[in-house]
């Protein structure tokens, strides 16, 4: 009776663990197919702009001077960007910083309201996008490093400039995580765009949103993965985290009706950041409408006064 009875234990005990096994292999591969449709670039190239897919005019740029440029991320990528002069020579600069799958010349739009004020632009290619190397986004944390290295760029080149970052989306986040290190003197404010609060935030939300895994389970098997590919903790990817530690003058900007970084992530970045601060929040405005506002543009020129 007992050598059945322990057959059957063994029996009991060989199926969980091979169950748990199956489940556990199950869990993974999913969190491994997310991972790579939403971080590596080479799973799904074709969904990323190219300059083909740029719906603004941007003819303009030829009356001006400008340039291709490029430097060395820490990790040895080579980043692009392109860089417009002012007609009427000026140290006053704004680095323009695109969101997710997208390239700097979504932005251009946006470059030439800074280029009417009179400032130079430097539009970036985030890693992975446009022109720059790279293979995996990782929601503005490795991309605020080379945030950094784009604002030593410009000091190199021009030690008297005053330095305005703006970012929308993935972009707003990049520059928000780059405020939470320390930022030359040369930085004087920062207008956020539709940014959202942290990578894990923003993972649950699109998870939640398309793939309905659970998300605590995702999580744990992604910070593997994440560590072990792009060599960080997706826990210490957060904006939150980063805000806490900014003494940079800081606009927020949100549409009240964003579908894609959640209405209420805005407050909680608000509410975290200890520089000066202001929160611009636009009715009926879903993640691409915030410019439509016709204040937006006097909103933001008028906080950057303030500080330039």
């Amino acid at each position: 009776f007992m050598k059945n009875k322990n057959k059957y234990i063994n029996a009991y005990v060989g199926t969980a663990l091979v169950g748990g096994l199956l489940v556990s292999g199950g869990i993974m591969a999913s969190s491994y197919r997310f991972f790579r449709k939403m971080m590596d670039v080479n799973y799904d190239r074709d969904d990323l702009y190219t300059i083909n897919n740029v719906p603004y005019d941007y003819s303009w740029i030829k009356d001006y001077q400008n340039e291709d440029v490029y430097i060395n991320s820490f990790d040895n990528l080579k980043l692009h960007g392109l860089k417009i002069y002012a007609k009427q020579k000026t140290s006053n600069w704004v680095i323009l910083v695109h969101g997710y799958k997208s390239l700097n010349m979504m932005m251009i739009d946006r470059a030439l309201e800074f280029i009417k004020k009179g400032f130079n632009v430097l539009l970036i290619d985030q890693r992975c996008c446009g022109y720059s190397a790279g293979r995996y986004i990782t929601y503005g944390w490795l991309e605020h490093y080379d945030l950094l290295d784009w604002i030593n760029y410009i000091v190199d080149i021009d030690s008297e400039s005053k330095i305005v970052l703006y970012g929308f989306s993935m972009g707003a986040s990049t520059i928000l995580n780059a405020t939470g290190e320390y930022l030359v003197d040369n930085v004087k404010c920062v207008v956020s765009d539709s940014g959202f609060t942290s990578m894990k935030d923003q993972i649950k939300f699109v998870n939640k949103k398309k793939n309905k895994l659970n998300n605590s389970v995702l999580l744990s098997s992604l910070k593997l993965i994440v560590k072990n590919k792009c060599g960080f903790d997706i826990n210490d990817a957060s904006c939150l985290k980063q805000l806490q530690q900014s003494v940079t003058p800081t606009l927020f900007i949100h549409g009240e009706e964003d579908l894609n970084a959640p209405y209420e992530m805005v407050f909680e970045n608000y509410y975290a950041c200890n520089a000066t601060k202001e929160l611009l929040t636009i009715a009926n405005a879903n993640h691409f409408q915030t410019t439509d506002n016709p204040h937006y543009y006097d909103r933001i020129f008028t906080f950057i006064n303030r500080f330039i």
